[in-house]
This record gives structure tokens, C-alpha cells and sequence, in this order.
């Protein structure tokens, strides 16, 4: 009995045991944003692209040739694209905090030399078809947008929102207990108008955790986002719906961890020798007492 009762403590250990989890967003959207959160900030290179602000009416500066956009630890980057139209990109920060951006390279207003934008500037970028050749010549023009910050996919939808999450998945990805493994627990689907945010557990409420990603836009419909980031869990914002969590469940767990899968077939089986040598010891002795 004792043993019994030592083996199902180790079992239920190995099961519930916290063991970190990841979370992998793989979606094609037309609304994103980040929150820079990396010392070396945000760069990018852009091709064809304009600035303007909708609070400055003159402010109007054309950008024909390629150019690389530098923005600082802090900024908010607020990115949209309809379908195969124009990619957008809002910079904002609070004034006074010596954070920014600027666009650096060859510019036909100011020649070569570095333009420092202002928050709220709206950048706008045209890219070419199938059938244009990017700046570096070997094929259309793309934008590729690797982050490190609070990364928020999708958009509210409601009254005057024009764009919003078209389709994507999450993957639990958990390290394994006692090995150094890692595994898919689950994969979730998500329905076109949700929003993604990842999330950590603390006493003092929600805490953002920083993910690692990219975000690249091309030929193909709106944007393609990649995430990645530890968490506690991931909060799926569904349109008509209740918000609703996606993290590691304990049935998961047991299908998908090695080490606690494995046990529990060696359990299974003992269970089922055991039963089935008790039901020939009975067969046995109602044979004998004939």
C-alpha cells in the first residue's frame, strides 16, 4: 500500500509540476502593433515610402529611394495594411521622453543626411507586385520587421475599424520534466477578428512579457506576423464572445510529455497484467474445486 501510495505521489508531481511554457503565433492580419522593449531599438529598411501626419496637414515628405527607419526603445509602431494595398506605419511616443525615430539614408528633400520624425508621423509605404523588381534586383519589394517588445495582433472589432486579424494559429510549446526536451502541448486556431496578447501572472495583475518576431509584408494578402515569447498564457479577444485563455492543460500534458506519457503507459499495462493474472489465478482455482 505504501508503495502505492508513493508511486502516485511521483506520478502526480510529474504531472502537475509548472514547467515553462512558450507561446508561438503564426497569423496573416491587417492590424498589429509593438511597443519597442530592446536597448538597440527598431530597424528596418524601407522601400518607395512618404511621411505625413494627420495633424499637420503641410507636413509632407517623399521618400523614392530606399531608407532605413531607426526607432528608439519605448515607441509605439502601429502597423496596417489592407489586403494588397499601401503598408502603414504610425510612430507615437510621450513628449519629453527622449525617445524617437528618424529615417537615415539617401532622402530627396534633404539629400543624404538624417530625418528625425515626430510622434504621430504616418509612413507610408508602396510595394511592388510579382512583376516589380525590389531595390536589391532580385524581385518584388518586400518589408521585413524584426522586433523585441509588447506585440498585440488584431484589432477590436466595432463601430469605424477597418482592419483586423484574417486568420492564424497559437502553439504551447512546454519544456519537458526531467529531460531537457521541448514539446507542442496544443495548437489553437484562431477566427478571423480576434485579437492576440500574451500575458504573465503576478500579485500585482496582468504583466506584459516581451516577444521576439517579425513582421513581414510582401505580395501576399495584408501582413504576416511571427511571435514568439514565455508566458503564462495567451488571451484570445473574440468579437461576440467572452475573452478566453489559451495555456497547457493537465490531459495535454500527460498525451504529450514524454516522461509522463511513458509512465503512463507502463501503469496502463502493469494495470492490465495485474488484472489479467488475477482472472487466471480465478480461473485456476474454479477449476480446482471441480
Amino acid at each position: 500500500m505504501c508503495l502505492v501510495v508513493l508511486f502516485l505521489s511521483v506520478y502526480l508531481t510529474l504531472i502537475l509540476w509548472h514547467r515553462a511554457a512558450a507561446y508561438s503565433l503564426s497569423a496573416v492580419t491587417e492590424a498589429a502593433s509593438i511597443v519597442v522593449d530592446d536597448r538597440a531599438g527598431v530597424s528596418v529598411w524601407l522601400p518607395n515610402a512618404s511621411v505625413s501626419n494627420p495633424q499637420n496637414s503641410e507636413k509632407r515628405i517623399q521618400i523614392p529611394d530606399r531608407v532605413l527607419l531607426n526607432v528608439d526603445d519605448g515607441v509605439k509602431i502601429r502597423l496596417a495594411r489592407e489586403r494588397k494595398g499601401d503598408l502603414l506605419l504610425q510612430l507615437n511616443w510621450a513628449p519629453g521622453s527622449g525617445r524617437g525615430a528618424a529615417l537615415d539614408g539617401r532622402l530627396a528633400s534633404s539629400g543624404d543626411q538624417s530625418v528625425n520624425l515626430s510622434s504621430g508621423d504616418v509612413i507610408r509605404v508602396k510595394l511592388g507586385g510579382d512583376s516589380d523588381a525590389g531595390a536589391s534586383g532580385f524581385g518584388p519589394q518586400t518589408v521585413l520587421l524584426s522586433f523585441r517588445g509588447d506585440l498585440k495582433v488584431g484589432n477590436d472589432v466595432g463601430p469605424q475599424v477597418e482592419r483586423t486579424l484574417l486568420s492564424g494559429t497559437v502553439t504551447v510549446v512546454e519544456s519537458g520534466f526531467l529531460h531537457g526536451g521541448r514539446y507542442a502541448i496544443a495548437t489553437a486556431a484562431l477566427d478571423p477578428g480576434d485579437e492576440v496578447f500574451w500575458r504573465l501572472r503576478r500579485s500585482n495583475g496582468k504583466v506584459i512579457p516581451v516577444v521576439s518576431g517579425f513582421v513581414h509584408v510582401g505580395s501576399d494578402d495584408a501582413m504576416e506576423v511571427v511571435g514568439h515569447a514565455a508566458a503564462d498564457y495567451v488571451e484570445i479577444a473574440r468579437f461576440g464572445a467572452a475573452s478566453y485563455e489559451i495555456k497547457p492543460e493537465l490531459v495535454q500534458r500527460i498525451i504529450h510529455d514524454p516522461v509522463i506519457s511513458a509512465v503512463t503507459a507502463t501503469v496502463t499495462c502493469l494495470g492490465l497484467l495485474s488484472a489479467m493474472l488475477g482472472a487466471f489465478e480465478w480461473i485456476l482455482k474454479g477449476s480446482g474445486k471441480r
